[in-house]
């Protein structure tokens, strides 16, 4: 994908909650409390369960809960490490993003190579002896 395919589809807050939303409840919206399918949609970017009324955000449990940083600059933070035929530097992600600090910057990157490693992790499958 190149940048411009990127920004029409990542360039914003919204967009990048609904590919969020996608890859989180692929077959639509399940409360993490009581597994109810129906929710509202609150003003503060959550769903609300409509049974028990626990309050859900696609990013909780994520990497990016709790970030001050817009989902659009992870994103790109994120297509500019998959474009890279080598290691990204700290230094450079935060040129490249334009964010304030190094220590943002390695903090970001940090995540994301701890997510980028777990996906490579394979379940472990028949009987398995813990000594």
């Amino acid at each position: 994908m190149n940048y411009i395919d990127f920004q029409n589809s990542f360039g914003t807050e919204a967009q990048c909650r609904d590919y969020i939303f996608k890859v989180r409840w692929e077959d639509g919206y399940r409360c993490p409390q009581c597994q109810c399918d129906k929710a509202w949609k609150t003003n503060e970017h959550k769903y609300k369960c409509q049974n028990c009324g626990h309050k859900a955000s696609v990013t909780s449990g994520t990497i990016f809960q709790d970030s001050h940083i817009p989902l659009p600059t992870w994103f790109k933070a994120m297509w500019y490490i998959s474009e890279q035929r080598r290691k990204v530097t700290a230094a450079e992600l935060q040129r490249e993003l334009n964010l304030g600090s190094n220590r943002t910057a390695l903090s970001m990157l940090n995540k994301l190579e701890r997510a980028m490693y777990r996906r490579r992790l394979t379940k472990l499958k028949g009987t398995v002896e813990v000594s």
